[in-house]
C-alpha cells in the first residue's frame, strides 16, 4: 500500500491517502482484473485473516504447504465488484496495482487509466472465447491456470492444423496480455 513520505499533523487529511483512496473508487470498480482470474491464479492469505469467517462468507480456501489459499476467480466477485468488501482478505487490502499507484501519484491520467483497463479486459475475453472453443470449459480457472492446462494436451501436428492454428492464437493472445498485464498493472 502506498505510504505518504511524511504524516501529516494529528487531525489533518492524508492527502496521499485520499487521492488513493478515490483513484481505487473510480479505477475498481470498472476493472476486477486482480479478481476475476486474469492478474493472478491464486491469493495467499495473511496470519491476520480470519479462515472461518472467510469461509462462512463464501472463500473456497485451499491448503498448499503451510499456506492457506482461495483460487482467481475469487468467488466473491460479482460482475466486477468484491462482495465481501469490507471483510476481504488482507493481501486484498493490501494489493494496489500500478494503474491505481499511477493515477494517484499524477503520471497518469484515469481516463488513460480506464483505456488500459478496457485493452486488458478485450485481451482477457479474446482468450477466454478461443480457451471455450479449445476445451469448452468455462471460466472456473484463472485465465492462466486455463492456458497452462490447453499447453498440456498434445495436438497431433499431422493431422489437427487447425487445432494448433486455435492454440498458436491462443498462446500469441495470452503472451500479448501477459506482456500488457506487468507493464501496466504489475510493474
Amino acid at each position: 500500500m502506498l505510504r505518504p513520505a511524511a504524516s501529516p499533523a494529528p487531525g489533518e487529511p492524508d492527502e496521499r491517502s485520499s487521492l488513493t483512496a478515490k483513484t481505487v473508487q473510480e479505477l475498481c470498480p470498472k476493472c476486477g482484473l486482480c479478481c476475476n482470474g486474469v492478474l493472478f491464479t491464486d491469493v495467499k492469505l495473511g496470519k491476520t485473516d480470519d479462515l472461518e469467517k472467510l469461509i462462512s462468507l463464501g472463500l473456497d480456501l485451499k491448503k498448499r504447504g503451510t499456506t492457506w489459499r482461495f483460487l482467481q476467480p475469487c468467488s466473491a466477485l460479482c460482475g466486477r465488484l468484491c462482495t465481501i468488501y469490507r471483510d476481504r482478505p488482507s493481501q486484498c487490502r493490501a494489493f494496489e496495482c500500478a494503474l491505481v499507484k499511477n493515477v494517484a501519484s499524477g503520471r497518469l491520467t484515469a481516463g488513460a487509466a480506464l483505456k488500459k483497463i478496457e485493452r486488458a479486459s478485450r485481451l482477457a475475453e479474446r482468450i477466454r472465447e478461443l480457451l471455450r472453443t479449445w476445451s469448452g470449459a468455462q471460466d472456473e480457472l484463472s485465465l492462466r491456470a486455463r492456458y497452462v492446462e490447453m499447453l498440456k494436451e498434445p495436438v497431433d501436428l499431422s493431422i489437427d492444423k487447425k487445432r494448433l492454428q486455435l492454440r498458436d492464437s491462443i498462446a500469441s493472445g495470452m503472451n500479448r496480455l501477459i506482456r500488457f498485464i506487468q507493464n501496466d498493472f504489475l510493474s
